[in-house]
């Protein structure tokens, strides 16, 4: 059955306790007009209050319930004390809580503030110097200014955390956390660092993990760009990377985990050069760059490959068959995350034979898939999340859904889009065979073929689904929502229930010119040939 809300654990329902009588247990007053005049008078400064030598985890979780919507200062008066080492500021109470901090916790370790666009960015500067022990700091989504990072990386010497993804950050402060004007390296324990949706350049990322060699974890949208500059930085140095400058002895190359490239470019010459100067990559992610097939060979070589994700450009330049294959059969056996996104043709048997710990599969854009003939027991056991996404229509046979499904036990997530083989009948099978008790999410859009009878007794069966999107599906009526919700109402299911009726046919979208499917699944290609 789908999960029911839970009862309050004791720990929690006390915590709840005091935040409902906050006020008599802290400040001694009764009702909030005594509270009003104490906060006008500033006078509830003076109140030390009960929690002065509570364990900093205890304060910290009562502070996280007490102030997850709303937090008065006289609220963070009482809670932020010395002994908290990591705080999260929210919304409007962004003065007074750092403010408190500065002033108590010299200590803090682990600083989170996002979403702060109000603020004048200049408020930012002197905040970090008081706080030199800081080991993790969370700055998405905040309008700050550059100098911040400056005052960063002065102060936090320690720092092994930063995420500034959807920040105002541009090169400038990248430089000045990362770097001295003289070219001495700051915040030389650095591990992990994400630069997500920012100004940021390529030659900025690039300059910060020439300084930087021991980062591993980097999550920006052109990393393979950022080696590029690397390689300028070491060629205008003698060649001395900062390997050497930094004294790091027994270490000789970069180790970030993820390669990625967003950058609509030709990087065939600068996607081998980062394997060679980082060959310890886990993670592949190429989103509409131009690559090669071939290029894709240097890929073969790593053998603790977790994650690839190919995007192809609109020339589906790469090709299942020589560029992914001899990566699946040479690295298939370590890849837990595979995704696929504008191919012509993709074999699900080859990928079920050779990724046998696969967890996460995505397809999208695909014209066309190879027939399966014979199901594999042995493939796709272990898949925990299938988005199979079928934009452009293409035939997909009763076999190639069950031999994703049939085995897939433990799967969690499950999306499908235009999937006319799913009807009721393939439905009761893959039930039958894998009854889906681990299911958590499941997304059906424009599937019409499958009624919305049997998908009602979905939320009857021993599972864990507590999202449930139908998205105009034919054959899934506003009377089969209306039962559906009795049920959930009924049984009082913890879940979230989403149904978009069917309006009428929407036409799907086309390939890019010059590459269609002629109907019988084979594909009449009109690009030219690689050079």
């Amino acid at each position: 059955m789908p999960v029911r809300p839970t009862v309050p654990t004791l720990k929690l329902s006390a915590i709840q306790c005091i935040g409902i009588n906050f006020s008599k247990i802290c400040y001694g007053v009764d009702n909030q007009s005594q509270m009003n005049k104490l906060i006008e008078s500033e006078d509830y400064l003076k109140t030390e209050g009960p929690f002065k030598v509570w364990p900093a985890r205890l304060l910290e979780e009562l502070y996280e319930i007490l102030c997850r919507k709303r937090c008065s200062s006289y609220y963070l008066n009482i809670l932020i004390q010395p002994q908290i080492r990591n705080f999260k500021i929210q919304p409007g109470t962004i003065h007074y809580a750092i403010v408190y901090l500065q002033q108590r916790c010299p200590k803090l370790e682990n600083f989170e503030l996002t979403g702060s666009i109000d603020v004048i960015p200049d408020f930012f500067i002197p905040v970090f110097s008081y706080f030199p022990n800081l080991v993790k700091i969370n700055l998405s989504g905040n309008v700050i200014d550059d100098r911040a990072f400056e005052t960063i990386g002065i102060y936090c010497q320690n720092l092994q955390h930063l995420n500034v993804s959807g920040s105002t950050i541009q090169d400038g402060g990248l430089r000045d956390l990362s770097k001295s004007p003289q070219n001495i390296p700051r915040c030389k324990k650095l591990k992990y660092i994400n630069l997500l949706k920012t100004k940021v350049s390529k030659e900025a990322v690039g300059s910060l993990l020439y300084y930087h060699p021991l980062v591993t974890d980097i999550h920006f949208e052109d990393i393979i760009g950022a080696f590029a500059e690397i390689e300028n930085l070491a060629a205008e140095n003698c060649n001395k990377t900062q390997f050497i400058v930094m004294g790091i002895s027994g270490v000789d190359e970069y180790r970030v985990k993820v390669l990625s490239c967003h950058e609509k470019r030709d990087i065939n010459t600068e996607f081998c050069n980062a394997i060679e100067q980082n060959p310890g990559f886990e993670e592949i992610e190429i989103v509409d760059s131009h690559l090669k097939s071939k290029s894709l060979v240097s890929i073969t070589h790593c053998r603790n490959l977790q994650s690839l994700e190919i995007g192809n450009n609109d020339d589906f330049a790469i090709e299942f068959d020589e560029g992914i294959g001899p990566i699946l059969t040479l690295c298939g056996q370590s890849l837990r995350k595979l995704v696929l996104d504008k191919f012509r043709s993709v074999d699900i048997e080859m990928v079920g034979k050779s990724c046998k710990k696969l967890e996460v599969l995505g397809l999208s854009h695909i014209l066309n898939y190879e027939k399966i003939k014979n199901l594999n027991r042995g493939s796709f056991c272990f898949l925990e999340e299938l988005d199979f996404l079928n934009e452009y229509a293409c035939r997909i046979a009763h076999n190639i859904l069950k031999q994703l499904l049939f085995n897939s036990t433990s799967i969690q997530y499950l999306h499908l889009q235009r999937m006319d083989c799913l009807d009721d009948i393939l439905w009761t099978q893959v039930i039958s065979k894998n009854n889906l008790s681990s299911l958590v999410s499941l997304t059906l859009d424009q599937c019409h073929s499958i009624s919305g009878e049997y998908i009602a007794d979905l939320i009857d069966q021993p599972n864990s689904l507590q999202i449930l999107n139908i998205w105009s599906c034919k054959f899934i009526t506003n009377l089969n929502k209306e039962t559906m919700k009795k049920t959930i109402s009924r049984e009082n299911y913890d879940m979230c229930f989403r149904l978009l009726p069917y309006m009428g046919y929407v036409a799907h979208p086309l390939p890019p010119l010059g590459i269609r499917n002629n109907g019988d699944g084979e594909l009449e290609v009109e690009v030219e040939a690689e050079s």
